[in-house]
């Protein structure tokens, strides 16, 4: 796609509006382009004719490619970290996630804890119903999930049928609620697959940082041992 450029103040472009602070005489637009689509473009205009050069389009074309490539770079990033399945986040994410949460709980004195739970009855209902009505159900159990939880929470896919939940500014106390809320509406859910109804019921185990829990490792080990024990 050209750069598009106008310099010519009796254009239909340029035909001043009722109100308008500034009239147009000049105009210089780059369009952004990712693979075969045009997603946005640059506009640039001046009340002077003439005022744009091949310079100003070589400089505009610069931060347009510096914005795709910015905009490609978030885009193979969220990729990458998002489990493709369910659209939470993975275990990739968790444990970059994890540590700057980690550390900000301890700069600014913040609770901070993990909540890890599975699907009770998950195998059980795959195998009577097939893998697609498993992928099914982890996709309704996220749209839940994330129904209960706040938006600086993180929702990871941690295993087959495991999520993982980091709460910041949540003590064991806190993550307890949220975690009964959870299971609460998970057990009230009726799952519906085909000719099928399914009733799925969910065990959680919690972690909090604290003189005992002090790091990442720690507090999802701690998460994972109550969850056996549960």
């Amino acid at each position: 796609v050209d750069t598009i450029y106008f310099t010519h103040s009796h254009h239909s472009r340029f035909l001043q509006v009722d109100g308008e602070a500034v009239f147009a005489c000049s105009i210089l637009s780059i369009p952004l382009i990712v693979g075969a689509s045009v997603i946005g473009v640059i506009t640039v205009t001046s009340d002077k004719e003439q005022y744009f050069s091949k310079h100003d389009e070589d400089i505009l074309g610069f931060v347009g490619n510096t914005i795709i490539q910015d905009l490609n770079n978030a885009n193979q990033f969220r990729l990458s970290t998002t489990d493709e399945e369910t659209k939470a986040f993975n275990r990739q994410y968790l444990f970059i996630q994890l540590p700057h949460e980690l550390e900000r709980a301890r700069r600014f004195g913040n609770p901070l804890s993990v909540m890890l739970f599975d699907i009770d009855n998950y195998r059980e209902a795959v195998a009577h119903n097939g893998t697609q009505a498993g992928s099914y159900i982890l996709r309704q159990l996220v749209t839940i999930i994330k129904s209960k939880i706040r938006d600086i929470d993180t929702l990871v896919r941690y295993a087959e049928d495991e999520f993982l939940i980091v709460l910041p500014h949540t003590d064991l106390k806190g993550a307890s609620h949220i975690a009964e809320r959870i299971r609460r509406d998970v057990e009230e859910q009726v799952f519906f697959w085909s000719d099928s109804q399914m009733r799925l019921t969910i065990s959680a185990g919690l972690a909090s940082l604290g003189s005992r829990v002090t790091t990442e490792i720690e507090l999802i080990e701690v998460a994972e041992d109550n969850l056996l024990k549960a």
